[in-house]
């Protein structure tokens, strides 16, 4: 589900904050459990055969969070442990036919560089990934204390505005929103005016280049186009990135 998408902007996002925030006036951890669920729904909309591995990661790295947290002597141990588990699946997922392909043919089968290239790389996996190892890292060098709370902790986890394309945040970070989560008039004025610049720079500016770059970079090899044209589509191009970027980090 993109934040363009008008199901996100229209019903999905409307009916997570509203229902966040009536709920969170009766009890904070079902309102957090709330957000998890929509986030799980949100995650799940395009690519529902991956949500397996996002609740592998934060099942996983909360269990070893904890562990690492009431361990005296074996902290790194655990630590090493939970970061080869949490990045098992990303090396799979986005490196795994890169290794095939730079592996001696005469020693790879066929059957695995077939499978190799038919791999689809999840949605966010390298955020939610880092994110997880982030925790556990902090959690190692005494910087927080594993989280007890799963529900908080999934919330920290699977929080949709940033779980498909970052930033990562630092759980030390947004603790304290976790355990007292409110809002105010000029949050929600605030947060509204960030939206509205970011949704009309992905919209207006972002997505009316894309057309200029798609034409000169995805038009094949039977075109043929004079050095200003590429330059006028590759300026386009950086703009592009930026604007969509910038767009997606304000909503």
């Amino acid at each position: 589900m993109l934040f363009t998408d008008p199901v996100f902007i229209f019903i999905f996002f409307p009916l997570i904050i509203g229902g966040f925030h009536l709920i969170n006036k009766y009890s904070s951890n079902f309102a957090l459990l709330f957000l998890t669920l929509s986030s799980v729904i949100f995650y799940s909309w395009d690519q529902p055969q991956f949500i397996f591995l996002l609740l592998f990661v934060l099942v996983v790295s909360w269990l070893m969070g904890n562990l690492i947290s009431i361990s005296n002597n074996n902290k790194k141990g655990l630590l090493v442990i939970s970061i080869a588990l949490m990045l098992l699946p990303l090396i799979y997922y986005k490196y795994f036919y890169f290794i095939v392909s730079n592996v001696d043919e005469n020693l790879m089968p066929d059957s695995i560089v077939v499978a190799a290239k038919s791999i689809i790389l999840p949605i966010g996996i390298s955020f939610y990934t880092f994110q997880a190892i982030s925790y556990l890292v902090d959690v190692y060098r005494g910087q927080i204390k594993g989280n007890g709370n799963f529900i908080k902790y999934s919330a920290y986890i699977t929080m949709f505005p940033q779980l498909v394309a970052g930033p990562i945040v630092r759980f030390k970070e947004i603790s304290k929103q976790l355990a007292m989560p409110k809002i105010s008039r000029d949050d929600i004025r605030i947060g509204t005016y960030f939206f509205i610049i970011g949704l009309s720079k992905k919209v207006l500016i972002a997505d009316s280049l894309a057309p200029i770059v798609d034409l000169v970079f995805d038009g094949g090899t039977d075109n043929v186009y004079n050095f200003y044209i590429i330059l006028i589509a590759t300026i386009a191009y950086a703009l592009q990135l930026y604007f969509d970027f910038s767009g997606y980090s304000e909503m």
